[in-house]
Protein backbone atom coordinates (compact mmCIF):
# COMPACT_ATOMS: atom_id res chain seq x y z
CA UNK A 1 0.00 0.00 0.00
CA UNK A 2 2.78 2.43 0.92
CA UNK A 3 4.66 1.58 -2.30
CA UNK A 4 1.53 2.31 -4.36
CA UNK A 5 1.01 5.61 -2.58
CA UNK A 6 4.64 6.58 -3.15
CA UNK A 7 4.36 5.78 -6.86
CA UNK A 8 1.19 7.86 -7.16
CA UNK A 9 2.86 10.76 -5.37
CA UNK A 10 5.89 10.58 -7.66
CA UNK A 11 3.63 10.66 -10.72
CA UNK A 12 1.78 13.64 -9.29
CA UNK A 13 5.05 15.43 -8.51
CA UNK A 14 6.26 14.86 -12.05
CA UNK A 15 3.01 16.26 -13.48
CA UNK A 16 3.17 19.31 -11.22
CA UNK A 17 6.82 19.79 -12.10
CA UNK A 18 5.81 20.85 -15.59
CA UNK A 19 3.35 23.43 -14.30
CA UNK A 20 4.75 24.94 -11.09
CA UNK A 21 7.86 27.01 -10.62
CA UNK A 22 10.63 25.79 -8.30
CA UNK A 23 9.42 28.22 -5.63
CA UNK A 24 5.84 26.98 -5.94
CA UNK A 25 6.92 23.34 -5.71
CA UNK A 26 8.93 24.14 -2.58
CA UNK A 27 5.95 25.87 -0.98
CA UNK A 28 3.65 22.99 -1.89
CA UNK A 29 6.05 20.59 -0.18
CA UNK A 30 6.02 22.76 2.96
CA UNK A 31 2.21 22.76 3.04
CA UNK A 32 2.13 19.00 2.50
CA UNK A 33 4.46 18.49 5.46
CA UNK A 34 2.34 20.80 7.61
CA UNK A 35 -0.73 18.69 6.89
CA UNK A 36 1.06 15.41 7.55
CA UNK A 37 2.66 16.72 10.70
CA UNK A 38 5.38 14.77 12.56
CA UNK A 39 3.96 11.53 11.13
CA UNK A 40 5.83 12.40 7.94
CA UNK A 41 9.08 11.71 9.79
CA UNK A 42 7.99 8.13 10.40
CA UNK A 43 6.45 7.45 6.99
CA UNK A 44 8.26 9.51 4.34
CA UNK A 45 11.71 8.23 3.25
CA UNK A 46 12.51 11.61 1.66
CA UNK A 47 11.95 13.36 5.00
CA UNK A 48 14.02 10.73 6.79
CA UNK A 49 16.90 11.30 4.37
CA UNK A 50 16.60 15.09 4.71
CA UNK A 51 16.87 14.74 8.49
CA UNK A 52 19.77 12.27 8.14
CA UNK A 53 18.11 9.67 10.35
CA UNK A 54 20.22 6.70 11.33
CA UNK A 55 19.12 3.12 10.54
CA UNK A 56 18.45 2.64 14.25
CA UNK A 57 16.17 5.67 14.32
CA UNK A 58 14.26 4.45 11.26
CA UNK A 59 13.78 1.06 12.93
CA UNK A 60 12.47 2.72 16.10
CA UNK A 61 10.03 4.81 14.05
CA UNK A 62 8.79 1.71 12.23
CA UNK A 63 8.11 0.04 15.57
CA UNK A 64 6.20 3.10 16.78
CA UNK A 65 4.02 3.11 13.66
CA UNK A 66 3.36 -0.64 13.88
CA UNK A 67 2.13 -0.22 17.45
CA UNK A 68 0.04 2.79 16.48
CA UNK A 69 -1.50 1.07 13.45
CA UNK A 70 -2.46 -1.94 15.53
CA UNK A 71 -4.37 0.28 17.95
CA UNK A 72 -6.01 2.11 15.04
CA UNK A 73 -7.16 -1.15 13.46
CA UNK A 74 -8.81 -2.16 16.72
CA UNK A 75 -10.52 1.23 16.89
CA UNK A 76 -11.75 0.96 13.29
CA UNK A 77 -13.11 -2.51 13.98
CA UNK A 78 -15.19 -1.15 16.85
CA UNK A 79 -16.43 1.71 14.71
CA UNK A 80 -17.24 -0.65 11.84
CA UNK A 81 -19.17 -2.96 14.15
CA UNK A 82 -21.33 -0.07 15.30
CA UNK A 83 -22.25 0.83 11.71
CA UNK A 84 -22.87 -2.82 10.81
CA UNK A 85 -25.33 -3.09 13.67
CA UNK A 86 -27.15 0.00 12.44
CA UNK A 87 -27.40 -1.39 8.90
CA UNK A 88 -28.51 -4.79 10.18
CA UNK A 89 -31.29 -3.22 12.23
CA UNK A 90 -33.49 -2.94 9.14
CA UNK A 91 -33.84 0.82 9.42
CA UNK A 92 -34.08 2.91 6.26
CA UNK A 93 -31.56 5.63 5.41
CA UNK A 94 -33.49 8.41 7.14
CA UNK A 95 -33.96 6.34 10.29
CA UNK A 96 -30.25 5.50 10.39
CA UNK A 97 -29.40 9.19 9.99
CA UNK A 98 -31.74 10.03 12.87
CA UNK A 99 -30.15 7.30 14.97
CA UNK A 100 -26.73 8.79 14.28
CA UNK A 101 -27.95 12.05 15.80
CA UNK A 102 -29.08 10.38 19.01
CA UNK A 103 -27.22 11.27 22.23
CA UNK A 104 -26.11 7.64 22.64
CA UNK A 105 -24.43 7.36 19.23
CA UNK A 106 -23.01 10.88 19.44
CA UNK A 107 -21.47 10.01 22.78
CA UNK A 108 -19.88 6.89 21.29
CA UNK A 109 -18.48 8.89 18.37
CA UNK A 110 -17.09 11.57 20.67
CA UNK A 111 -15.39 8.90 22.76
CA UNK A 112 -13.82 7.40 19.63
CA UNK A 113 -12.56 10.81 18.59
CA UNK A 114 -11.04 11.41 22.03
CA UNK A 115 -9.28 8.05 21.85
CA UNK A 116 -7.97 8.86 18.36
CA UNK A 117 -6.65 12.23 19.52
CA UNK A 118 -4.98 10.64 22.54
CA UNK A 119 -3.30 8.11 20.23
CA UNK A 120 -2.17 10.91 17.92
CA UNK A 121 -0.58 12.85 20.77
CA UNK A 122 1.06 9.72 22.13
CA UNK A 123 2.55 8.86 18.73
CA UNK A 124 3.89 12.38 18.26
CA UNK A 125 5.55 12.21 21.67
CA UNK A 126 7.13 8.86 20.79
CA UNK A 127 8.44 10.18 17.47
CA UNK A 128 9.89 13.19 19.26
CA UNK A 129 11.84 10.98 21.65
CA UNK A 130 13.61 9.28 18.75
CA UNK A 131 14.92 12.53 17.26
CA UNK A 132 17.85 14.68 18.29
CA UNK A 133 17.33 18.35 19.05
CA UNK A 134 18.92 19.32 15.72
CA UNK A 135 16.64 16.96 13.80
CA UNK A 136 13.55 18.45 15.46
CA UNK A 137 14.70 21.94 14.56
CA UNK A 138 15.47 20.87 11.00
CA UNK A 139 12.01 19.35 10.55
CA UNK A 140 10.24 22.43 11.88
CA UNK A 141 12.29 24.55 9.47
CA UNK A 142 11.11 22.33 6.60
CA UNK A 143 7.51 23.33 7.36
CA UNK A 144 7.90 26.96 6.26
CA UNK A 145 5.30 29.59 7.09
CA UNK A 146 2.05 28.22 8.60
CA UNK A 147 -0.77 27.61 6.15
CA UNK A 148 -4.31 26.92 7.37
CA UNK A 149 -6.67 24.68 5.41
CA UNK A 150 -10.38 24.51 6.10
CA UNK A 151 -11.16 21.36 8.16
CA UNK A 152 -12.90 18.51 6.37
CA UNK A 153 -15.91 16.87 7.95
CA UNK A 154 -15.87 13.13 7.31
CA UNK A 155 -18.73 10.77 8.18
CA UNK A 156 -18.12 8.75 11.29
CA UNK A 157 -15.57 11.16 12.72
CA UNK A 158 -11.88 11.54 12.04
CA UNK A 159 -8.75 10.44 13.77
CA UNK A 160 -7.06 13.61 12.69
CA UNK A 161 -4.72 12.04 10.15
CA UNK A 162 -3.58 13.99 7.21
CA UNK A 163 -1.85 12.77 4.11
CA UNK A 164 -0.02 9.50 4.19
CA UNK A 165 -0.81 8.56 7.74
CA UNK A 166 0.03 11.98 8.83
CA UNK A 167 -1.25 13.73 12.00
CA UNK A 168 -1.26 17.27 10.87
CA UNK A 169 -1.18 20.03 10.50
CA UNK A 170 2.18 20.84 12.08
CA UNK A 171 3.34 24.25 13.17
CA UNK A 172 6.29 26.49 12.51
CA UNK A 173 8.75 26.36 15.42
CA UNK A 174 8.26 30.08 16.00
CA UNK A 175 4.57 29.62 16.80
CA UNK A 176 3.36 29.98 20.36
CA UNK A 177 3.24 26.41 21.58
CA UNK A 178 2.17 24.85 24.83
CA UNK A 179 4.29 22.13 26.54
CA UNK A 180 2.28 19.33 24.94
CA UNK A 181 3.04 20.58 21.43
CA UNK A 182 -0.31 22.21 20.65
CA UNK A 183 0.12 25.79 19.49
CA UNK A 184 -2.27 28.68 19.88
CA UNK A 185 -3.29 28.26 16.24
CA UNK A 186 -4.30 24.63 16.81
CA UNK A 187 -1.37 23.18 14.87
CA UNK A 188 1.10 20.57 16.08
CA UNK A 189 4.76 21.05 16.87
CA UNK A 190 7.34 18.39 17.67
CA UNK A 191 7.51 18.34 21.49
CA UNK A 192 10.93 18.36 23.06
CA UNK A 193 10.23 16.03 25.97
CA UNK A 194 12.47 13.07 26.64
CA UNK A 195 11.22 9.59 27.36
CA UNK A 196 12.04 5.91 27.50
CA UNK A 197 12.96 5.47 23.85
CA UNK A 198 16.62 6.09 23.14
CA UNK A 199 17.41 9.18 21.09
CA UNK A 200 20.93 9.32 19.64
CA UNK A 201 22.96 12.43 20.39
Amino acid sequence: MREAFTAMRQQSDQALGGVLTASQRSRLQEISLQQQGPMAIATDPDVQRALNLSPDQVTQLQMIMEERNQVRRQSFQGRGEMFRQLRASGLDREAIHAKMQSPEVKSQMEQMQKQAEALRQQTIQQISRVLTKKQKQAFNKMLGEPFTLQPRNRPGGSDGDGGNGGDGPAANPTSSASPDGASASGTTTIPGKTGNRRSPQ
